[in-house]
């Protein structure tokens, strides 16, 4: 994202630690303790990096305000959406009020996936162009309960009238629908769904037509649009 500003050779820092802020969710594994490093220099604040969500890491600090940063390096939009989705629904299970972000997003999907993202309870977006300044600065806006997205998005977010959500029928998406839907977003095929699930492809179906009923829609295109634009509300 920003090594090259970095120093990797930088010595301990001694600020005095009050709390944990920040849970860098990243399989980079040197990235992750630099912008660590430059949070504590900065903020004064420690940060937890975990390659995956981690209930047993993550339960000592329940009671911390945590803002979960999570790496999108290098994916195409669908594998963001997918990832984002993925890993809110494991973090959700044991901490349930969060705020997240997504960094290492691709400068070339900039324009578009704010709004996706803004619109599915993301807080704040970094690119692989922005500096490690630039993403401190956000990191303490999304801590003080503020949003962070380009001014053109947040433009664009005020002005745009957004479409009502689908009201469900008597009963929310299952589980097991969320899982499909996530999968959908992703662009599998009925077969692969099946085949990642170990179910038939008869009920990947019949789960499919239960969810376009649900919130909707009638094809499968629109159901992946609408759980891309809508998976936090699931």
């Amino acid at each position: 994202m920003f090594l090259a500003e970095m120093d990797k050779t930088s010595a301990s820092v001694s600020t005095k630690v009050s709390q944990i802020i920040a849970v860098i969710i990243s399989p980079l594994e040197l990235q992750s303790e630099l912008i660590s490093e430059k949070i504590l220099q900065v903020m004064g604040h420690a940060t937890l990096i975990i390659s995956k969500p981690s209930s047993k890491k993550i339960r000592p600090y329940l009671d911390h305000t945590l803002v979960f940063l999570i790496d999108c390096h290098r994916m195409d939009f669908q594998e963001i959406m997918l990832h984002l989705a993925s890993t809110n629904e494991a973090i959700s299970e044991f901490y349930p009020t969060k705020y997240w972000a997504s960094f290492n997003l691709r400068t070339d999907l900039q324009g578009f996936i704010e709004k996706e993202l803004m619109q599915a309870g993301c807080k704040g977006v970094f690119f692989e162009k922005d500096g490690i300044e630039y993403f401190i600065k956000g990191i303490q806006d999304i801590l003080k309960g503020n949003l962070w997205f380009s001014r053109q998005a947040m433009n664009d977010a005020l002005t745009t009238t957004r479409l009502p959500t689908p009201v469900f029928e008597e009963k929310r998406i299952t589980k097991r629908e969320k899982d499909i839907l996530i999968r959908l977003i992703a662009g599998e095929s009925n077969q692969k769904i099946a085949e990642g699930m170990g179910i038939s492809i008869h009920t990947v179906k019949s789960h499919l037509h239960s969810v376009y009923k649900k919130i909707g829609v009638t094809s499968r295109i629109k159901a992946a649009n609408w759980g891309a634009k809508n998976f936090s509300l699931l």
